[in-house]
């Protein structure tokens, strides 16, 4: 047996060329061998097993370390609290930083770094920025790496504001932010809608001489579609490609999007064929996204021919694309187009799931096929398959549009005691209750929701208030407007029209012109109806 320098070699190189399984068992080996075996060889198989994601063998390599006598470095806890973070395991990455400290090894920017990284990709940023100032507290000195994890955690919890700030602390303590960080903060400014500080950070990385990538190019290109400049970010990628920068099927995919959701459907059938010639190979999503169009277009033809050429690329629609398609046939009427792209989705080999059950069976009972509908509910069952809040609420909304409340209620019960009720649920009973004019039940059920742990939403109240309006109650629907805006629940447009509109009829012009200036200040516009109404009550009621 060569001597333990050799086998550390030995090992480092096998695990260095992705040959694991042998490691594991030279390590095996070099110990049934009675070689001793030291901390460079237990760090390598550690090391080793958290790269594989074994993070449980990766622990008990380093109990066995321990148990041998070798003192602990920091090392082996570096690769452990980092193996443990990358799987969102938290609470074991902070067990093991603890356990360090107490066997006296103390932590190093890599540590907190993991650390601060793996509970900012979990949203937790306070508890990262809690990490943040403890390392520095310790004299610590964070890295480019550690500013981009914080960084991160901010953007993704929708406080830009902090993100920026973590990007001057950068530049003061002359830490140089790479891609990453930049396209962090691209990512997140694009997602406010600040494209124009987006592209004066694209410009600023490139002036740096850092190399934009497409995790650059796509929150760019998808900024740019999602405020209507589908052209412009068109005009952007033809001037990447000019200049020779590599994009991919996920910055087309968005270019695709902001088409489709423009209806421009040739354009889009356009950029699919630019990408072939450009060697992008479309995926499943791109394709995903214009058959959405297709299908809003109702070109049964066009659907066939795209469906085909997906098999000619050896590729297969999956059941989330089935799915859609069956869905969009359904909600137009065509049961008979869903069921045979539902017999097409099966005969491929992919069984339907809940939300293909559920899409059917919503699209039955508008229909009026509800016993069909229970027939495909029972199938789901029998076939393991339980149906979630969704699925039941389609029952429950037919039940409620045909004023059996009775039959709703009892439904309902059902959901709440297996917690499936929810805020949609209980708006579908308020509904019911207030289309046969019971208004006290639908009161009732408001104070059960909140009394049962569910948040009452605008649609709540409004449709109370608006049956409350309809009967000539101005005074109910005033106290429920009142009792809305205690609970710090924000009225919707549709709410302030009817409202305005019932002060309006009743001579209450005060109240009307009050709301309408509420609502100006909230944003919101008024509909041309009640504007116009609004206007004729100005003359004679002056607001002074």
């Amino acid at each position: 047996m060569p001597n333990i320098y050799v086998c550390n070699a030995m090992l480092h190189s096998l695990c260095k060329d992705g040959k694991l399984e042998e490691a594991d068992l030279l390590f095996l080996k070099m110990e049934k061998k009675g070689l001793l075996v030291n901390d460079v060889s237990y760090n390598i198989i550690i090391h080793s097993f958290c790269k594989r994601g074994k993070l449980d063998e990766a622990v008990s390599v380093l109990g066995k370390m321990l148990g041998a006598g070798i003192e602990a470095t920091v090392y082996p806890y570096n690769m452990l609290i980092s193996g443990q973070c990358k799987l969102g395991k938290l609470n074991e990455a902070h067990a093991l930083f603890e356990e360090m400290q107490r066997k006296g090894v103390g932590p190093t920017v890599v540590t907190y770094t993991s650390l601060i990284d793996g509970y900012s990709k979990q949203k937790e940023v306070e508890k990262a920025f809690r990490l943040y100032h403890e390392m520095t507290g310790k004299g610590i000195s964070p890295n480019v790496h550690t500013f981009t994890a914080l960084m991160y955690g901010f953007a993704h919890a929708n406080m830009l504001s902090e993100a920026c700030d973590v990007f001057k602390k950068m530049a003061e303590m002359s830490v140089a932010p790479n891609e990453v960080t930049y396209n962090v903060l691209i990512e997140g400014t694009c997602r406010v809608g600040n494209l124009t500080r987006a592209f004066e950070l694209f410009d600023e990385m490139v002036e740096k001489g850092l190399a934009p990538d497409t995790f650059t190019y796509r929150p760019l290109i998808e900024g740019l579609c999602s405020k209507g400049m589908v052209s412009e970010a068109k005009a952007f990628m033809d001037n990447l490609h000019k200049k020779n920068h590599k994009l991919n099927e996920l910055c087309y995919s968005s270019l695709l999007h902001g088409y489709c959701k423009e209806g421009r459907l040739n354009e889009a059938l356009s950029a699919r064929k630019e990408m072939e010639e450009r060697g992008i190979r479309m995926d499943l999503i791109c394709y995903a996204i214009i058959i959405q169009a297709i299908l809003d277009k109702k070109d049964a033809k066009l659907l066939l021919g795209i469906l085909k050429e997906i098999h000619d690329l050896g590729m297969r629609p999956d059941n989330v694309v089935y799915t859609s398609i069956i869905d969009k046939y359904g909600r137009d009427g065509n049961l008979e187009m869903a069921n045979a792209h539902w017999e097409l989705m099966v005969d491929e080999g992919f069984p339907p799931n809940v939300v293909t059950y559920t899409a059917m069976i919503n699209n039955l009972c508008k229909a009026g096929f509800v016993d069909k509908a229970e027939s495909l509910c029972k199938e789901m069952i029998f076939r393991g398959i339980n149906p979630n809040g969704i699925t039941y609420g389609c029952f429950l909304d037919q039940l409620t549009r045909e004023g059996n409340m009775g039959e709703a209620i009892k439904l309902h019960k059902e959901m709440r005691e297996a917690f499936l009720a929810s805020t949609i649920t209980y708006n579908m009973i308020i509904r019911g209750f207030c289309k046969l004019g019971l208004i006290d039940e639908a009161l009732k059920t408001l104070v059960e929701m909140s009394d049962n742990g569910v948040a009452p939403d605008c649609i709540s109240y409004s449709v109370i208030m608006y049956e409350n309006c309809r009967r000539g109650d101005l005074g109910g629907a005033l106290r429920l407007w009142e009792s809305m805006l205690e609970r710090e629940i924000n009225p919707d447009g549709i709410a302030y029209n009817f409202l305005i509109n019932a002060c309006c009829a009743a001579g209450e012009f005060g109240k009307a012109f009050e709301l309408q200036c509420d609502m100006v200040k909230r944003g919101l516009r008024l509909t041309r109806a009640t504007y116009d109404y609004l206007m004729k009550c100005r003359p004679e009621n002056k607001i002074r």
